[in-house]
């Protein structure tokens, strides 16, 4: 990337972030370094360059991918996109989507299929169930054009794998479950069988295994659903990635009850508690609540 979109890309994030010269230059470089590196004056050293975009909260392997601004632009917009939405920011998300739509990237084919993709959840109200599926198949198809339900392709970037779990939902929400279990079952064994970013995996593999045991659970699979929740549960406890810690907890404690082999009960009620005090601990109330009426309801308190 140029020096001077690489200075553009400090100045405006800075800004952003409400800090002066002196703020971020302090202990790092000189404030003048600093200004001609923002001004396109200076080509920024390997370790300035480093701590300069970690104290704005980037990485500098970020740049080696990009190169030119709109590049930059729309990489730092699907970012903010994913977290708004993940926080449950609505509101700040379709705002950025609809900045991501204004650069007129319709002929990338990531964009394309990020912005179908993010259309369809953040504004759920104008899409019914089968409307829904339709849609994201068809975001799909922009980077797999030959899958269909029965020919799905296990070559997956991030963006298809989140895509996959909405299909999977979706096909569920329509009454089709055994669908969702075949989708989602391929999801892991792709987490199995090919090589992939740990960290881009761990964003979607928590969240493939909470699908996947609640359908399964539905289904009356329940020795499936138990064996895929304790997958999830010890991917938590290893990685320290929580966010679906709780709910799968739960479901485990649900298969169990459900299916009511010698033991199962017992084991039940220690894992539907677990699941309580770790919804608590992640201010989850309605999932609280939710673990409180299990116990009471199933006699296991």
């Amino acid at each position: 990337m140029a020096i001077s979109k690489i200075g553009m890309i400090i100045r405006r994030r800075r800004t952003e972030l409400g800090l002066s010269q002196e703020d971020l230059a302090d202990g790092i470089c000189a404030v003048t370094t600093l200004s001609r590196i923002e001004n396109g004056e200076r080509m920024p050293t390997q370790n300035h360059l480093e701590m300069l975009l970690q104290r704005v909260g980037y990485s500098d392997m970020m740049l080696e991918n990009y190169v030119d601004e709109e590049d930059f632009l729309a990489h730092d917009l699907r970012f903010k996109i994913r977290q708004a939405h993940i926080e449950g920011n609505t509101e700040v998300a379709r705002g950025l989507l609809l900045q991501l739509e204004s650069l007129g990237r319709a002929c990338s084919k990531l964009d394309s299929q990020f912005i179908m993709l993010h259309n369809i959840l953040l504004f759920p109200e104008r899409y019914t169930n089968e409307s829904r599926l339709r849609e994201l198949e068809k975001a799909l198809r922009i980077t797999h054009p030959k899958y269909t339900q029965d020919n799905i392709l296990y070559l997956l970037s991030y963006e298809e794998v989140v895509l996959l779990n909405n299909i999977a939902t979706a096909y569920a929400t329509c009454g089709q479950r055994k669908v969702a279990v075949d989708i989602l079952y391929g999801i892991i064994n792709y987490y199995d069988t090919h090589i992939v970013n740990i960290e881009e995996n761990l964003r979607t593999e928590t969240m493939t295994i909470y699908n996947l045991s609640k359908w399964l659970g539905l289904e009356n699979r329940y020795n499936e659903c138990i064996k895929i929740c304790d997958r999830g549960i010890a991917l938590a406890k290893k990685t320290g990635r929580a966010s679906c810690f709780a709910l799968t907890l739960y479901n485990k404690a649900w298969a169990l009850v459900k299916r009511n082999e010698p033991n199962d009960r017992a084991e039940a009620k220690t894992i539907a508690q677990n699941a309580y005090h770790v919804a608590l601990a992640f201010d989850n109330m309605s999932l609280a609540e939710s673990c409180q009426r299990f116990i009471k309801s199933n006699n296991l308190e």
